[in-house]
């Protein structure tokens, strides 16, 4: 389910209207805050070409996700209805570190 939910989500994100109705109302809020910011730089990756689950830590699962131009981070985190509670993102770090 996370990695269908992180899928639609960026899908959305790059096409610059993110899923709000997916976040819980006080991600939205955050997310709404800082879209003018993180819009262009999730739209500068480039094309989604991998996402692939690496581990879960603390309720949370992380992604790693292969763009044409970028390799990032993603962890997103869901409550019990489904909703997104915790989104974030972040440069990969080197192979091997």
């Amino acid at each position: 389910a996370a990695e269908a939910m992180l899928r639609k989500t960026i899908t959305a994100m790059q096409a610059g209207s993110p899923n709000y109705g997916d976040m819980s109302d006080d991600l939205a809020t955050k997310v709404r805050e800082q879209s003018a910011a993180i819009t262009p730089l999730i739209q500068s990756f480039g094309a989604m070409q991998s996402l692939a689950h690496v581990g879960a830590e603390n309720g949370a699962e992380l992604f790693l996700v292969g763009f044409d131009n970028q390799t990032t981070q993603w962890i997103i985190a869901q409550n019990s209805e489904g909703e997104i509670v915790a989104l974030l993102f972040r440069p990969a770090p080197p192979p091997g570190s």
